[in-house]
């Protein structure tokens, strides 16, 4: 009798261990996805201290542009406002950037270069949490770039841990590849900026297939980069595309713009969240928006997305009063969404003697309605203003302004 009791008290506790196993690997898929982000910047400035305080909801960790090898420029330190990092508080991780052109890395000057910065940070009271890797590699370098992370294992302090940012072509070397990422603690998978540059800044569906299989072949947990930023193409070389980011080139041609929708991203990010694979922990945000850095979203879009907020584009006309029946008409984004300015502007006038457009708008006089027609694909921050031109008339019924964003 005690024995048929203690059997079926062994099972009870058997079912009910597997219950609780399956109700927490529930528990892991249906959780958020934790929110982290990159600051990315050579030179920190005032922006940044806002940029922190705003941001302090929405990201559990930064990852910091800590220390940077190229070529032509050798290793480069960001200048970084270390006592602001102090006081946010939050864990970090110390993101050191090998350009993608680095063939003859010497692995013992890599892991001095970091453990000389890393003493800089300590000395500041910054305590990382982790390094990162940002290598941009050719797929047969797998093997050197294996080796560099061993050497690394046996340089760095052990409670430090190692992440690597991988990229999609490494996935068609699954043997080179898991051979890596068994070396890491986990990883970051970069889907944006990832092709040739005429072929855009994010495909969905290319980014999709890229996650599912990568979630098979990484033993740890990994991130998914996503984009928060434009680029643009401002010419050629022989090498291919010139691309200009969060850097200016000032170089004096037309360039191409290179944007993504935050809707397509929110979409995505939506998607993940319903149906995350294996081994996806979060999402990593390129990167952390300053008020001028033009070619960021700014942290409102960037709130909507995070926080899967209906995306809304809400434009107004002001005019401005400069002398008698002279008016300055400027444009406000009072939405949440950074947008393409709208596609023509109808005011109501009337008795009007001249007009001009500027900043990438064009003025068509009517007999009791001027037109202001975009010309230029001029992005628009939220909370962003500026003049699309002025008229002089004797009467404007401000009231019956006709804002058309769309065809």
């Amino acid at each position: 009798m005690k024995k048929t009791i203690v059997l079926l008290l062994f099972v009870f506790l058997a079912i009910a261990a597997t219950g609780m196993g399956i109700w927490e690997g529930t528990k892991s898929r249906n959780s958020p996805l934790e929110q982290q982000v990159y600051i990315w910047q050579r030179v920190w400035n005032e922006q940044h201290k806002s940029a922190l305080s705003q941001s302090r909801d929405l990201f559990s960790e930064l990852r910091i542009l800590a220390l940077q090898a190229h070529p032509e420029e050798g290793w480069i330190v960001p200048k970084i406002t270390m006592p602001l990092l102090k006081q946010d508080g939050r864990p970090l991780w110390f993101v050191v950037r090998l350009d993608g052109s680095l063939t003859n890395m010497d692995n013992h000057e890599i892991s001095e270069q970091i453990l000389q910065k890393l003493a800089v940070w300590h000395k500041a009271g910054l305590n990382p949490v982790g390094i990162e890797i940002d290598y941009d590699s050719a797929t047969s370098r797998l093997p050197d770039y294996l080796t560099l992370i061993q050497h690394l294992r046996t340089q760095l302090p052990k409670n430090l841990k190692i992440s690597i940012t991988a990229l999609p072509d490494w996935i068609n070397s699954p043997s080179q590849l898991r051979a890596l990422l068994q070396e890491t603690d986990s990883s970051v998978l970069q889907v944006h900026a990832v092709l040739s540059a005429d072929k855009g800044l994010f495909n969905a569906t290319l980014a999709n297939r890229w996650i599912t299989r990568y979630s098979k072949l990484t033993p740890n947990s990994f991130f998914v980069a996503l984009p928060a930023y434009s680029m643009a193409i401002v010419g050629y070389d022989e090498s291919g595309a010139i691309v200009e980011s969060e850097v200016p080139l000032r170089i004096n041609t037309k360039s191409k713009e290179l944007t993504v929708d935050p809707e397509i991203i929110a979409n995505f990010m939506q998607h993940l969240e319903r149906s995350a694979p294996p081994h996806l922990k979060g999402i990593l945000w390129f990167r952390l928006p300053l008020q001028e850095d033009k070619r960021a979203w700014s942290l409102e879009t960037l709130r909507a997305v995070v926080t899967q907020q209906p995306l809304v584009t809400k434009f107004s006309v002001e005019f401005l009063t400069t002398q008698p029946s002279v008016y300055d008409i400027k444009l406000q984004n009072q939405g949440n969404r950074d947008a393409l300015g709208p596609l023509e502007i109808r005011i109501p006038a009337s008795q009007c003697m001249a007009g001009d457009g500027i900043n990438g708008y064009r003025y068509e006089s009517g007999d009791d309605s001027q037109r202001f027609v975009r010309t230029e694909e001029n992005n628009i921050a939220v909370g962003k203003e500026g003049l699309i031109g002025w008229l002089r008339c004797e009467q404007i019924n401000k009231d019956r302004v006709e804002i058309i964003e769309t065809h």
